[in-house]
């Protein structure tokens, strides 16, 4: 079954992630977060005392958002 990898930052960025490998290794790990379409893909190699919270979802219970919010007037 398919899942979707959340990794929250300690300051509260939150990456949906396309991928996660072991390399380089000796605490740091990469990651690959999820990118729209036409945008160029990226690795970050963190720590692994940079992760504050590493969430696995099911695909189908993927929380979506929806609509928009309006600016303050």
């Amino acid at each position: 079954m398919p899942a979707i990898v959340e990794l929250e930052l300690p300051y509260g960025a939150l990456l949906r992630l396309d991928s996660i490998s072991p390399e380089p290794g000796y605490g740091f790990v990469t990651v690959r977060p999820n990118v729209e379409p036409g945008e160029p893909l990226r690795e970050i190699v963190l720590p692994l005392g940079m992760f504050a919270r590493l969430t696995l979802l099911p695909a189908e219970d993927r929380p979506e958002r929806f609509g928009f919010t309006l600016p303050d007037p």
